[in-house]
């Protein structure tokens, strides 16, 4: 290993594979097993997860980076990083993208210059972070039912569940601290940490069977729900609190499900039995993002108001089923089956339309409203290895501006309400649309605001009129009337919208301008400028 001076803008990597994460009794987490390599004058700009994949496949891990890619994606697999010096379990983060791969080292560079990278099964992770819970669990549970020295006792334990689990402890157990925690696989009772981990499974929506398949878990049969009535009674657990015997009543519990969050979670959705959804269309979207983020060829089998059916390919077990809450509010995964067996990963995904392209890339949008087509192209290429025409760009490009702005259409839809509003809240205000005759689309509109009329009389008598151009999907022109303060600034009196810039419209607009500031009672003392001689059809 090379130790990079303080200027260098490089770093070190300690890569840990072929290892396992375990839990040792007392101690922390800690990865047991597996190679280490040293990766010297690592460059942050030319490192991501393919890179990664890359290093792994020079060391031998595995044939090319296209099947370690989709090892890691298939069987649970992920990069973690931390720091020297920090433990395991508080100090692991999870590489997913290559942004976080690029924080990552720009928090190295300006810390240490030198990080630690596993490969990392997160399943393992889980059983070996349930193993410390549960360890800390039974110590508890130890330290407040003391007994004699060298007893032995015996506790029963009702979970949220409703299932009993027994535990089996030793006051003057002295554990070993190299030895992982995993229940003997010979003692016919594994204690609570079997339990504990066997209820975690069904939970998840996945069970082993014996020859490693999956199957089905249907939330009527995962949880057996107790009544109200329900009672936990146990005069030896009564006895923690003190000396006199007392009746310790269980109060029942709702269990609580994970909600869904659209905003943090649509990125990158996970799914889990018995999650909560808004609704079937944020459902449906979450699909279609895991579809193509995971490269999975799902498709809805079964849609309706009631219930909503995801597959994969033909012999994939791979499933899920939701359908609404009891109150109606929002829609449950009723039962799944999330383990992938047999399909085959896809880089075209018929989700991948113009709306779902056009919301990934609101920000970028937002940022750069004027952007071209040939970016879009070249950017979806990039990031999805997607081929669209120039004409798919457009159409992503115009979707995301009108979620970022509004849609034309229906911004015409609302002039009618806004005017009504404006009206309302400043009385004396001017403003109105005008329509076609035998039908209701526009015409031309008006507006010259009731302080605008009032500041009008101390401003000089003089009206400057020009139009300009609008640059919407239905076009149009926009009128304006401005005039002069004491300090010889612009100040608005009016405005309208009109689809041609011609004489009628002109005539209209100054009428109605004229009306509203009183101008024909006195208008040899009015000066009208304008660059086309406007003001000819007041003579």
């Amino acid at each position: 290993m090379f130790l990079l001076g303080i200027d260098d803008d490089k770093f070190t990597i300690e890569l840990h594979y072929k290892g396992e994460v375990v839990y040792v009794l007392d101690e922390d987490l800690c990865y047991f097993g597996g190679e280490v390599k040293y990766l010297d004058w690592i460059d942050p700009d030319c490192l991501s997860l393919f890179e990664l994949d890359g290093y792994l496949v020079e060391f031998g891990f595995s044939e090319s980076v296209r099947m370690l890619e989709e090892y890691r994606m298939k069987n649970g697999w992920a990069y973690y990083w931390r720091l020297p010096g920090e433990r395991l379990k508080e100090g692991l983060q999870e590489l997913r993208s290559d942004k976080e791969i690029m924080d990552m080292a720009a928090k190295v560079i300006q810390d240490t210059k030198f990080v630690e990278i596993y490969l990392i099964n997160k399943e393992e992770l889980t059983k070996a972070s349930l193993a410390e819970v549960q360890h800390e669990m039974a110590e508890t549970l130890s330290k407040s039912n003391e007994t004699e020295s060298g007893s032995k006792g015996r506790i029963e334990l009702e979970d949220d569940l409703g299932c009993q689990n027994n535990v089996d402890y030793v006051d003057n157990r002295e554990p070993n601290d190299f030895d992982t925690y995993h229940p003997a696989e010979s003692d016919p009772e594994q204690g609570l940490d079997a339990d504990f981990e066997g209820n975690y499974e069904d939970m998840e929506g996945l069970s082993n069977d014996g020859e490693g398949g999956s199957h089905e878990i249907c939330i009527d049969d995962a949880f057996d729900v107790h009544s109200e009535d329900d009672v936990y009674d146990s005069d030896y657990l009564g006895s923690i609190n003190s000396d006199d015997e007392e009746e310790v009543q269980r109060v029942p519990s709702h269990p609580r499900y994970p909600e869904f969050n659209s905003e943090k979670d649509m990125s990158d959705p996970h799914f889990c039995l018995h999650q909560i959804f808004k609704d079937f269309d944020t459902f449906k979207e979450a699909v279609k993002s895991y579809s193509i983020n995971s490269k999975q060829p799902l498709k809805f089998n079964h849609s309706d108001s009631k219930r909503v059916q995801v597959v994969c390919q033909t012999g994939c077990p791979w499933n899920i089923w939701v359908a609404p809450t009891d109150d109606g509010k929002a829609v449950q995964k009723r039962s799944c089956c999330l383990k992938h067996e047999g399909c085959i990963m896809i880089f075209k995904n018929n989700f991948g339309d113009a709306n779902y392209i056009a919301r990934r890339y609101l920000q970028r949008f937002q940022a750069d409203p004027q952007g071209g087509v040939a970016s879009i192209v070249q950017t979806v290429a990039e990031d999805y290895h997607w081929t669209i025409s120039r004409w798919k760009a457009w159409r992503i490009r115009r979707i995301a501006l009108d979620l970022l702005r509004g849609n034309a259409k229906e911004q015409y839809h609302k002039l009618q309400d806004y005017y009504a509003q404006v009206v309302r809240t400043s009385p004396g205000s001017t403003c109105f649309v005008e329509t076609s005759q035998h039908s209701n689309v526009f015409k031309r509109m008006y507006c010259c605001l009731q302080p605008c009329k009032l500041g009008a009389a101390f401003c000089r008598k003089v009206v400057l009129l020009d139009g300009c151009f609008l640059k919407t999907d239905y076009g149009g022109q926009l009128l304006s009337a401005v005039s002069l303060d004491g300090n010889g600034g612009s100040f608005p009196l009016a405005y309208a919208a009109v689809k041609v810039e011609n004489g009628d419209n002109w005539t209209w607009f100054l009428n109605q301008l004229c009306r509203d500031l009183d101008i024909f009672k006195d208008s040899g003392k009015w000066t009208f400028m304008s660059d086309k001689q406007k003001v000819r059809i007041l003579l």
